[in-house]
């Protein structure tokens, strides 16, 4: 057998317990290796059907009998191929922590599984195949090379439960299988409550007085009625039941049976003995969802209280469990106590009234009280709903169950009855309960026949029943004793409305008018026609316009609801408005609803949204024979907006045609023409006069054909978005706290203010500075201007790197951004962002200099040298005196070298100058420099012969816009002689 679908099948089974680790089987037997060369024929045809198949193999099906593998292919096609008959069909099994792998019984392989990154529960559904190999969740197989089909996984089920119980596995033309069940381990118990800080199982033992009581029927008349409590205490405990957690949760228990569980049942001494230990009698056992439930009846004994007996009463469960080896173990859970609880003074309540409303003990009473329940007509009504049980003393009540509709007493052996209680009322003698019948607890309002009450069924309902009030007596009865232990009495009235509220009506009514983002400012109306309202609300009623126009009102223009349901709540907030029209209520036009949609708000809504929604309400209100409201019907009205077509995405281009070409450079291009990724903004040029050399702006239009932005290419739909409607702007895009580091070293975040028109710099110590801005410059019809600023933030950046190193420029993004007369922007504008670069003013750099000679007379030739210097201005023009004095326009101020952070190559390589050594600089004035001239380096060395080398030397150089820092080489010749 192939050994890579070994390795898949073993990762798939071991993945019930372990998410992230493999553990492979090794040392495989005689019998699977012989089949690796057939196996390995198989998977060539494989490998190259998948070439014609497709990317991958898609599905692979083995049909048994036809010897054939069907394959379908990426491509959607399929194929077929032989499938060698000796190959068996293997099954994996967990046991005592390994993992084995079994043809038929014997086991062929096994390998232990991994005790770390257990999870708590497997979670089958994550266990996938995904382009061939298998993953559970996101986890891919560790370990387990790709195979040639991607195969299958499906689901076994239990029979009986549903529940997946398996996985067969097909892969490379053959199935494996392994279970998701596993044998059980432990057995922990879920508290019900605590007992002194002890987990303890409650048995519950009733204590009553029995009720004996009399016949009644529909027709008699028992007004009377009354049951009586006996003089003797009747004590019952039913069945006690426990549940116990499995683990692990998905245990195969579906074989366990009662007679495989006992309880171990002890008495913990204090100081003195008793009587004997109770014995716990198993009666059923339900495993469901991870949970093995236990009922089961004490035979023997009694139950040991603290407080009387100094000892408590335990019990553990103890189950002989068959595993899947075939062999038994004992499992035992943790000790839990018995506490006895005694349940008295039970008595019947009013399930629909909170708190204590206890039904009447006696007919009379219930005949003179108002009724508790109301049913219409025409309806039936489940009186299961409107019972409950109360037990305890005084204020100390407590409910037992939901209702009788709950089944909560059943579970102790208890149950509920339900009786007609005739009695006569009214001068004419009518008998009240005779117009009913009863089917269990439901009842239903009928006619009776010939004066009598009739069977279920037997008569029609009618209007005529209306106001008749049957009477109901209910039993809570203990099956375990086959007493009567509690009774109460109901009053029901018959009415001529519904007793509860009901939807009688729902209905949606859908608009597709188109929707297009425009400036418009009247509100959307949508409007229901006279139609649709009598052809989807009056013919669903089956009623008239005017008996639907008298009796249900519209709640409201300005009430909508989430849902239609009958607790839905009215929004808190509105923004639409749906009214109903009234021009003509007293006439013969149907009134209609008119849905009004503000423009703004549509405008809003739809720009996210596909389809707008209101859900209205009309109300009924049902009253009894007194006039009292006794429920409401409701009809629901949805009305839908889904624009057809909905336009809603206006965008347009600024095409590189709009940008004047040679003025625009390439993304860090010092060539005019070379693309259209980025400006630059410089200083003005050098002029005798007029100029400002602290003029570090540049009108952005001016970089684009006639002095204007043109946005094309915007659907013509899309009327109020048209070119000539939008006026445009330039904005900062922001950086997003990227960094840049200036020429002091000093690290800065950079980012823009709140409407984008400045860009900011800031440190930890320093708050947000603004180092350029884009304004509206009056005096040029209000165009955009971007200037940086002039403070020493923005000089540091500036003067980072020159022309020469465009990409380390200090570097602003624009974007164009749009605006129409409604103060609308356009979706989006595609290649509306672009660079600007602000050029540094000045480069400078060392210019060809004389070499120093080591060993020559102080003041001789080669021991002092003049600084030359190479400046150049954002142009590449080198500076000049004449006619315009260039160091006198961009303000060179002054030139400085700190000789004491020299370093020199005398050792090889640049390190700190020798203390035997010296380098000067005479320093220079602003006037000297404004003639070209930098001053003298004069270098001495009084103490060692030495061969040549460099000296590297910082200089720094300050004019108007900050600093330019950079490094000086001059080269120092041997000793002479």
């Amino acid at each position: 057998m192939n050994k890579k679908f070994l390795s898949a099948i073993l990762f798939g089974a071991l993945m019930v317990t372990s998410t992230g680790t493999f553990v492979s089987c090794k040392d495989y037997d005689d019998d699977i290796d012989s089949l690796n060369e057939k196996v390995d024929k198989l998977t060539k045809d494989l490998s190259e059907l998948q070439a014609a198949a497709g990317k991958y193999v898609t599905a692979v099906k083995y049909d048994a009998a036809t010897g054939k593998l069907t394959v379908t292919g990426g491509n959607g096609e399929t194929f077929q191929l032989p499938m060698p008959a000796e190959l068996p069909t293997y099954s994996l099994k967990v046991v005592d922590g390994k993992i084995q792998l079994l043809d038929g019984d014997k086991v062929v392989s096994e390998a232990t599984l991994p005790t770390t990154d257990v999870p708590a529960t497997f979670d089958p559904t994550l266990l996938k195949w995904n382009n061939g190999y298998l993953y559970y969740g996101d986890v891919k197989i560790s370990g387990v090379e790709k195979p040639q089909s991607v195969g299958s996984i499906t689901e076994v089920k239990d029979e009986e439960t549903g529940e997946v119980i398996g996985y067969v596995i097909e892969l490379d033309g053959k199935s494996a299988t392994f279970s998701v069940v596993t044998d059980l381990k432990a057995l922990v118990f879920e508290p019900e409550l605590y007992y002194q800080g002890i987990e303890a199982i409650a048995v519950k033992s009733f204590v009553y007085k029995a009720l004996t009581a009399t016949d009644v029927n529909a027709d008699a008349d028992n007004k009377d009625d009354a049951p009586v409590k006996e003089t003797v205490t009747t004590e019952v405990t039913p069945e006690l039941s426990a549940t116990y957690h499995m683990n692990p949760s998905t245990a195969d228990v579906r074989n366990l049976v009662k007679e495989d569980l006992k309880f171990l049942a002890y008495d913990k001494e204090y100081a003195r003995a008793a009587d004997g230990v109770v014995v716990p009698e198993i009666s059923k056992v339900e495993p469901k969802n991870g949970e093995l439930t236990v009922w089961a009846k004490l035979t023997e004994g009694t139950i040991k209280d603290i407080a009387n007996d100094n000892k408590v009463t335990v019990l553990a469960l103890q189950a002989n469990y068959l595993n899947g080896d075939n062999k038994r173990s004992v499992i035992t859970s943790d000790y839990a106590a018995v506490k006895a609880v005694k349940i008295t003074d039970l008595v019947l309540n009013n399930a629909k009234v909170a708190g204590e409303n206890h039904l009447a003990v006696k007919a009379a009473d219930a005949i003179q009280n108002a009724p508790e329940v109301k049913v219409a007509w025409d309806e039936t009504v489940d009186l299961a709903e409107y019972v409950q049980t109360h037990y305890g003393a005084g204020d100390a009540h407590t409910k037992w169950d939901e209702n009788a509709a709950s089944g909560t007493v059943e579970k102790a052996g208890f149950s509920y009855s339900y009786e007609l209680v005739g009695y006569i009322d009214g001068s004419n003698k009518t008998s009240q309960s005779a117009h009913a019948a009863l089917k269990g607890s439901v009842l239903r309002p009928q006619l009776p026949k010939d004066g009598k009450a009739a069977e279920w069924g037997a008569t029609e309902q009618n209007q005529a029943t209306v106001g008749r009030m049957p009477l109901v007596r209910v039993f809570l009865n203990d099956n375990n004793s086959k007493k009567k232990v509690a009774v109460g009495y109901l009053k029901v009235e018959i009415t001529g409305a519904p007793a509860e509220d009901r939807i009688t009506a729902t209905t949606e009514y859908t608009f597709n008018e188109e929707f297009t983002l425009s400036c418009r400012t009247e509100d959307w109306v949508q409007e229901v026609t006279w139609f649709q309202i009598e052809e989807q609300i009056l013919a669903q009623l089956n009623i008239s316009k005017e008996d639907f126009e008298r009796s249900y009102i519209y709640d409201g223009p300005m009430i909508q609801y989430s849902e239609a349901t009958l607790d839905a709540m009215p929004l808190t907030k509105l923004s639409t408005k749906v009214e109903q029209t009234e021009a003509d209520v007293e006439g013969t036009m149907t009134e209609v609803l008119q849905w009004t949609i503000p423009a703004n708000y549509a405008y809003e809504y739809f720009s996210a949204n596909a389809s707008m929604k209101a859900i209205v309400r009309y109300t009924k209100e049902n009253k009894d024979i007194q006039g009292n409201v006794i429920s409401n019907d409701y009809v629901y009205v949805t009305l839908t907006w889904t624009p057809n077509p909905r336009n809603v995405t206006p965008t347009g281009t600024l095409a590189n045609s709009d940008k004047t070409k040679q003025i625009w450079f390439a993304s860090n291009s010092n060539e005019g023409g070379s693309g259209y990724d980025e400006i630059h903004v410089n200083t003005e040029v050098p002029a005798a006069t007029g100029h400002d050399i602290m003029r570090f702006n540049k009108f952005i239009l001016d970089t684009f054909n006639g002095h204007d932005v043109t946005i094309s290419e915007i659907a013509s739909v899309y009327t109020d978005f048209a070119d000539a409607e939008l006026t445009k702007t330039f904005r900062f895009v922001d950086p997003k706290d990227a960094k840049m580091t200036g020429v002091s070293g000093t690290i800065y975040t950079l980012s823009v203010n709140a409407d984008r028109t400045q860009l900011l710099a800031s440190t930890p110590t320093i708050a947000n500075t603004v180092i350029a801005t884009i304004t509206d410059a009056v005096d040029n019809n209000g165009e955009d201007l971007i200037a940086l600023a002039n403070n020493d933030i923005a000089k540091d950046l500036l003067n980072v790197a020159g022309r020469d190193a465009l990409a380390d420029n200090l570097t602003a993004r624009l974007s164009v951004e749009t605006v129409n007369e409604c103060g609308k922007s356009l979706n989006a504008v595609a290649n509306n962002e672009f660079d600007v670069k602000f050029l540094r003013p000045i480069t400078v750099e060392a210019d060809k200099m004389d070499n120093f000679k080591d060993g020559v007379d102080v003041g001789a030739e080669g021991s002092k040298i003049d600084l030359k210097l190479a400046f150049t201005d954002w142009r590449n023009e080198a500076f000049k005196i004449a006619p315009i004095n260039y160091y006198t326009y961009y303000g060179v101020k002054s030139v400085t070298i700190d000789t004491k952070e020299a370093e020199t190559t005398i050792n090889g390589k640049y390190e700190p100058i020798p203390a035997n050594l010296q380098v000067k600089y005479d320093g220079v004035t602003t006037e000297e420099i404004a003639k070209g001239n930098f001053g003298t380096l004069t270098y001495i060395n009084n103490k060692v012969e030495v061969g040549e080398f460099d000296i590297k030397l910082p200089v720094v150089v300050e004019y108007a816009w900050g600093t330019v820092k950079f490094d000086i080489v001059c080269h120092v010749a041997k000793t002479v002689g």
